[in-house]
């Protein structure tokens, strides 16, 4: 009794090795067509939000023309601004001159105010760009940590942790790229 048990339960766990193995093709097609799926619906969530930010512009160039603005009150003129423009609340946080030191220590300039305002900007744009960038990434790393090959798991379910990590990836990376006009105007409300 004792041997036929044993050899039952040796042939079931071989039998679902062999099935497990022989599924990972077929996850492998669902993992590819899930993913060219993501990738075409951000390709087309791309595409509307260029187009909204093409009417976008339109409308604010429209709320800026001469002979409209006769007919808005100062008011909505003031919304318009806020809505597609940089604007400038307060100070910022951050200490421009002490982050321009730091970025010319590599460099033979050694007095931030030896530069240009044009490269004093693209200094602290570069700094504040990659800061965001970090802030995200962060973000990201956080929710989603990388995966690890599991050695109790199953060749599939570790290919499968991998896979949604990659899908996650691609996810997250589409949100930068689509939020890309607001991160532009919060380094440009960041230099100011």
């Amino acid at each position: 009794m004792k041997i036929s048990s044993l050899i039952i339960t040796t042939l079931l766990m071989s039998g679902c090795a062999t099935i497990d193995k022989a599924l990972i093709p077929v996850d492998n097609a669902l993992n590819t067509t899930e993913s060219a799926f993501q990738s075409a619906g951000h390709s087309i969530g791309e595409t509307m939000d260029d187009m909204g930010q093409g009417i976008d512009n339109l409308k604010s160039g429209f709320f800026e023309n001469l002979l409209i603005k006769m007919f808005l009150s100062n008011e909505s003129i003031s919304l318009n601004r806020e809505k597609y423009f940089v604007v400038w609340n307060d100070a910022s946080d951050y200490y421009a001159s002490q982050i321009l030191k730091n970025s010319l220590k590599d460099s033979d300039i050694k007095d931030p105010h030896a530069l240009k305002t044009s490269d004093k900007m693209k200094i602290l744009k570069d700094y504040f760009f990659q800061l965001l960038k970090q802030q995200h990434a962060r973000e990201f790393s956080s929710k989603n940590p990388k995966p690890e090959f599991n050695e109790f798991l199953t060749d599939r379910e570790n290919i499968e942790k991998i896979h949604q990590y990659k899908m996650a990836l691609a996810e997250s990376e589409y949100k930068w790229r689509i939020g890309l006009d607001k991160t532009q105007k919060k380094v440009a409300q960041l230099i100011l």
